[in-house]
């Protein structure tokens, strides 16, 4: 699965140039879904637990749609319950 989804983020970066008037809002979605892979692919190679991964492959999942809506010109938005938790992980990593 996460081999697929490598290929759909290298294949998302191909489509967009830099002349584009949305590039920037690209190239944010494709980082953050990026990120989020390789956060996943850690966790995996790490031998995490299953409930670990399943909470991990969601937000995976949450950014993977984000980019596709960037790439169709809609402007995704998180709920307030996504903010939030958001905003619970980066506290989180700041710790670490």
């Amino acid at each position: 699965m996460l081999n697929k989804i490598r290929v759909k983020l290298d294949f998302f970066r191909e489509t967009f140039s830099e002349d584009e008037s949305n590039f920037d809002r690209k190239l944010l979605a494709w980082r953050q879904a990026e990120t989020r892979y390789h956060r996943s692919q850690r966790l995996v190679d790490l031998g995490a637990p299953l409930l670990i991964l399943n909470l991990e492959f969601v937000w995976l999942s949450v950014m993977l749609d984000h980019m596709r809506m960037v790439s169709l010109g809609i402007e995704p938005v998180f709920t307030q319950e996504q903010q939030e938790e958001l905003a619970e992980l980066r506290e989180l990593e700041k710790g670490m």
